[in-house]
């Protein structure tokens, strides 16, 4: 008995299994995760399955296995290949994901708005307790968020805050930002740092040092006193 079969088998649909979208996005292909796995559904049963991959949009190769890890950087599609017992095959549907590895440029962080008050101190020592935080240079091909930190404990502690700064209490301060690529990569930028101090000194109290009180009866003659002065020698 001879059985013919021409007919392609079923090549199901390939999903990715394992893979963290760590960027703003899970909609927009990108991401810096590049070690996942090939999941392959709905294909027919008793088929091979092989996957293949391509790079950049260059030839598809065969993948010995469909668990990836150490991608290099760049865009990639994946597909299988669904071979039967007759040797017919077909193509699944591709996914496909771009890498992007490398952080953004963070940029530099400085002080807009802010009014140094004293003296020319490093780090300002200021009464101007609001002002803004600027950021600029932060750059990467996909583009950037960026979130701004402060530490009022010298750094050792920093959570989140805003770029327009205002009625700040008096104490030690210090901003950075953090930039973040659709990726998921991150690059934080420098470190300013401001003395919010409003508080106005203890005045203390004022005398003389060094005085010599040289004392003198005055009475005037016109209207009948006499003027005379006592000197000790």
């Amino acid at each position: 008995i001879i059985v013919i079969d021409t007919l392609p088998p079923v090549a199901g649909n390939v999903v990715f299994a394992g893979l963290e979208d760590a960027g703003g996005s899970a909609t927009d292909g990108l991401t810096r995760d590049n070690s996942f796995e090939l999941v392959l559904s709905s294909n027919q049963a008793g088929s091979t399955v092989v996957f293949q991959q391509r790079q950049d949009g260059g030839a598809w190769t065969d993948l010995g296995s469909p668990a990836l890890s150490g991608l290099l950087e760049g865009r990639y599609d994946f597909r299988a290949r669904v071979t039967d017992a007759a040797g017919n095959s077909s193509f699944s549907t591709s996914v496909s994901v771009a890498l992007d590895l490398t952080a953004p440029a963070a940029g530099t962080l400085a002080f807009s708005g802010l009014v140094d008050s004293g003296s020319a101190d490093t780090p300002v020592v200021t009464t101007d307790n609001s002002f803004s935080l600027a950021l600029s240079g932060n750059s990467d091909a996909n583009g950037t968020s960026v979130a701004y930190e402060v530490s009022a404990d010298g750094g050792a502690n920093w959570s989140a805050t805003v770029a327009s700064q205002s009625g700040l209490a008096d104490g030690s301060y210090r901003f950075r930002a953090v930039v973040t690529d659709p990726a998921g990569n991150s690059a934080i930028s420098n470190t300013i740092s401001v003395v919010v101090d409003s508080t106005a000194p203890t005045a203390g109290t004022l005398a003389f040092s060094g005085l010599v009180d040289r004392k003198s009866t005055r009475l005037n003659s016109s209207h009948g006193y006499i003027s005379y002065a006592v000197f000790c020698l």
